[in-house]
């Protein structure tokens, strides 16, 4: 049996202007504007690499809160990845999922 898959997170839409610019605002708010482009490449970096190397399955969700932790902590920056991790996956949601209620998309990614 063959399987073909797709990362649909960044191949076939723009996670990467949608999720800099979530990250920016996100450090924006707290008032320690960060280079949210390196934020970015760290935690897709992260992200991807949970993704290959856990043996059990998580959520797309969780391999994000998770990837965002381990970003803060090497970045040395203060966020909480629960909260910021909605916001980051919530700028991509509408365009993933081709409607325009986040609640809804967030569950289809999600």
């Amino acid at each position: 049996m063959a399987f073909l898959t797709f990362d649909l997170f960044s191949a076939l839409i723009d996670s990467r202007s949608g999720a800099t610019r979530a990250l920016a605002r996100i450090g924006d708010g707290r008032g320690c504007p960060v280079n949210a482009a390196a934020v970015y490449d760290e935690w897709d970096a992260r992200n991807k690499a949970s993704q290959k190397e856990e043996t059990t399955w998580i959520s797309f969700a969780e391999h994000s809160r998770r990837a965002l932790a381990g970003t803060y902590q090497a970045l040395t920056l203060d966020g909480d990845p629960d909260a910021d991790i909605a916001t980051v996956l919530a700028s991509v949601s509408g365009i993933a999922c081709g409607h325009g209620d986040p609640a809804d998309a967030r569950r289809a990614i999600c």
